[in-house]
This record gives structure tokens, C-alpha cells and sequence, in this order.
């Protein structure tokens, strides 16, 4: 029975080990930036002006979490194409606190408002790569 377990743990971490590596150069997106042809400064604008209510270092740094974090677990494509309103952010952001433990809750915060200020009705959704475009469509 326990070499029945291990065996079925290891086909199923093989799989995810697989998935993982096919699915790396997009999952981390700040890292292969330049490769995959996506302008960050186009995408996650830092512009004084434009960045509602956060000071440019906080965008910078809320920018830099949601590249190091939220990609983790999936492309930036569902963060880029939402125009979710400050509400709806809320609401999907409070089930996803649990993912990044380690991230001091006044970090989250900012991500937040980095997210409302970015990418709501308002704001056009930016323009993705064909490779990262075809990745995804917002979350419901």
C-alpha cells in the first residue's frame, strides 16, 4: 500500500513538475520580460498622474509584488485584461490574501490599490503580446 502511495505521489509530482517547466517562461513574466516582447513600463505603468492615489515608489513596489507573487500561480494576462471595478477587486483579492503569507499586509494593500488604479473600466486594457494575450481572459 505505501509503495502504491509513493508511486501515485511521484506520477502526480512528475506531471506538475512538467507543467511547471513547459509553463516557466510565461509564469514569470518580470524575469523574460524582454523575451516575450512585453514592455512593463507599458503595462504596469508607473506614471506620476496615473497611478490613483500611491506615490511612485509604492507603484514601483506594489508592481514588484504582483510580478514576484501573483505569477506564480498564473500568467499576468487575468491581472491586465480585468477592468474590475474597485469593489470587484476587493472581492478577489480577499480569497487570494491566503496565497502570499509572507507579504506584509501593508504590501497587499497596495497591490490592491495598485490593481484599481490600473485596471478598471476607465483604464483601456493594455496591449499584450499574441504569446501572452492567448494565455487567458480575466477571472470571473
Amino acid at each position: 500500500m505505501t509503495a502504491r502511495c509513493g508511486a501515485r505521489n511521484f506520477g502526480f509530482l512528475s506531471a506538475a513538475l512538467g507543467v511547471a517547466l513547459m509553463l516557466a517562461a510565461v509564469l514569470v513574466p518580470a524575469r523574460n520580460a524582454a523575451a516575450q516582447g512585453l514592455d512593463v513600463e507599458k503595462v504596469f505603468w508607473c506614471t506620476e498622474g496615473k497611478i490613483g492615489d500611491q506615490t511612485k515608489d509604492q507603484c514601483l513596489a506594489a508592481r514588484e509584488n504582483i510580478l514576484d507573487n501573483c505569477t506564480s500561480c498564473h500568467a499576468i494576462t487575468p491581472i491586465v485584461k480585468a477592468q474590475k471595478t474597485p469593489d470587484q477587486w476587493s472581492a478577489l483579492l480577499q480569497p487570494h490574501r491566503i496565497k502570499v503569507p509572507d507579504m506584509a499586509d501593508a504590501d497587499f494593500a497596495e497591490v490592491g490599490k495598485f490593481l484599481k488604479a490600473h485596471y478598471n473600466p476607465q483604464n483601456p486594457v493594455p496591449k499584450l503580446p499574441p504569446e501572452l494575450d492567448k494565455l487567458g481572459l480575466p477571472p470571473a
